[in-house]
């Protein structure tokens, strides 16, 4: 079974802000905060996806004292190559 292409959209969306991010500011770790604030998803639907990210090995989660949304991401080697690929499909 596929994953729905709504919450891959999801993902993406994250992947290409954390990248983003990361690049801007050469900090390796990126808050989830940070990040949905720009997407403005429910808990559960940025939950799914960090989830999604995290079981493929292109994030790693990060919680600090609590919920999801208090956390942070790192995205693992494997994650910056997906990322690099789908801005390469973008051009």
């Amino acid at each position: 079974m596929g994953i729905d292409p709504i919450v891959q959209e999801r993902c993406s969306q994250i992947m290409r802000i954390a990248h983003k991010r990361y690049h801007k500011t050469e900090k390796k770790r990126v808050s989830v905060d940070r990040i949905n604030k720009k997407l403005a998803l429910s808990k559960s639907d940025l939950r799914q996806a960090l989830e999604v990210l995290s079981e493929k090995g292109l994030v790693s989660l990060e919680t600090i004292g609590g919920p999801w949304l208090y956390g942070h991401i790192k995205l693992t080697k494997k994650g910056i190559e997906y990322v690099q690929k789908i801005e390469k499909k973008k051009v």
